[in-house]
């Protein structure tokens, strides 16, 4: 799962060099369904769909450019784009296409130790039929 930062990339080294050569790399971008802004009453304001349009054309430039970038080390790899909760959304591709492992950061300051407040890493390792590799990229170690 790719949310577009370069922490979530950083997974993408590590489902490199767990996979095998006839391994398929998936890149999945999770974009939030859009959601109409609200004024400064709170009151909302219609998005019109040309506002959707130019919000999943930026979300599908968002997992192309990531998969432009992987493909050129990792030769290919399928990338798409899904919208909604993003821990939804990862479970439920990781089970349409029978994953057999799913791999993600956690960029929490506590890193894994963030899965008390619900993150979306925690909540896919909690609810995942397949294992998942949870990495704390962004974790500030004790000295």
């Amino acid at each position: 799962p790719l949310d577009g930062s370069p922490l979530a990339d950083q997974a993408l080294a590590y489902a490199a060099a767990i996979a095998g050569p006839d391994d398929e790399i998936r890149l999945l971008y999770v974009a939030p369904t859009p959601e109409p802004p609200q004024t400064m009453r709170g009151v909302d304001m219609p998005m019109t769909e040309q506002d959707v349009a130019r919000y999943q054309r930026v979300s599908e430039q968002v997992t192309a450019n990531s998969a432009a970038l992987w493909r050129d080390i990792l030769g290919d790899v399928i990338a798409e784009t899904a919208y909604g909760d993003p821990a939804d959304r990862i479970l439920q591709v990781a089970g349409d296409i029978a994953a057999d492992l799913i791999v993600m950061t956690t960029d929490g300051p506590d890193g894994f130790l963030d899965g008390l407040r619900g993150t979306t890493s925690v909540r896919v390792l909690n609810k995942a039929r397949c294992p998942v590799a949870n990495l704390p990229v962004g974790a500030r170690l004790a000295t």
